[in-house]
């Protein structure tokens, strides 16, 4: 990026700024540096560590510039996701639940040392403290109105529905619930699962933060941005998540006229 030098030697608050001004400015080197990351980080990473035998994925940009993969990942060796029985089931989730964890490596410790992702990590030992401070840097979900947190149709329906049949109505509405299902409660071992209202099972690793997505510590100390990773379930699993992401459209981002236009009636 343009004046990595200055970037360099200034303090947090600033280079925080820098950054997301840079990444505005020049959407095209991010794009390329996520590619070029991401294709190095399948290579070297996934293939060599975790025998990747073959993949498929999508880019995303946000409005404010930040790019994202979605991606399918088919490892060598990896168990069949067989749901038919308790005991394949416990199979299943026993082997995943050594490479996929939400569990909080220090979570009665801050995490306030400095930005664990502005170090150069060929010079930082790889220890339990880093991963620490880059787990709850990066993985800690915050639930927000404008992000997640959204009264379901059910809901929605079910508190008309009461409000209809009491005879005073003006019913509170409803709360609204985190999409991402959030907070999660706390597991002692990973299990798979099916959720209430839902038909088909679900992975979930051992958990002792409510509020931490799933990860796996070498991916994490090797890319040092957020990740959510979860084993399929099943065929459909792998088909429904592919087709929906396959058929996804982007939405265009606005040009300064436009949100020119749009400011100017409040002026």
């Amino acid at each position: 990026m343009p004046g990595y030098e200055e970037w360099k030697n200034i303090d947090e608050p600033r280079r925080m700024a820098k950054s997301r001004r840079l990444l505005r400015e020049n959407p095209h080197i991010a794009a390329w540096h996520f590619h070029s990351r991401n294709t190095l980080f399948r290579d070297i990473v996934l293939k060599k560590e975790f025998n990747l035998a073959d993949f498929w994925c999508r880019y995303e940009g946000q409005g404010r510039g930040s790019s994202h993969s979605h991606g399918l990942y088919w490892f060598k060796g990896s168990p069949p996701p067989d749901m038919a029985t308790p005991e394949a089931r416990a199979h299943f989730a026993r082997v995943w639940g050594h490479h996929v964890t939400a569990v909080n490596p220090q979570r009665d410790q801050g995490a306030d040392e400095g930005n664990p992702l502005s170090v150069d990590p060929m010079e930082t030992g790889v220890t339990w403290e880093w991963l620490n401070r880059i787990v709850n840097r990066c993985q800690r979900h915050h639930c927000s109105t404008t992000y997640c947190l959204r009264v379901t149709k059910r809901d929605a329906d079910r508190a008309r529905e009461v409000s209809e049949q009491a005879a005073t109505g003006g019913q509170p509405p409803p709360a609204p619930t985190c999409r991402f299902l959030f907070p999660r409660p706390a597991r002692e071992a990973a299990e798979v699962i099916k959720r209430p209202g839902k038909g088909w099972w679900s992975f979930e690793a051992e958990r002792n933060d409510t509020h931490l997505n799933k990860y796996n510590p070498l991916v994490a100390l090797c890319w040092l941005a957020n990740i959510d990773c979860s084993p399929c379930t099943s065929v459909d699993a792998v088909i429904n998540y592919a087709a929906k992401y396959c058929s996804k459209s982007e939405s265009q981002t606005s040009t300064y006229a436009q949100i020119a236009k749009s400011i100017l009636p409040h002026i």
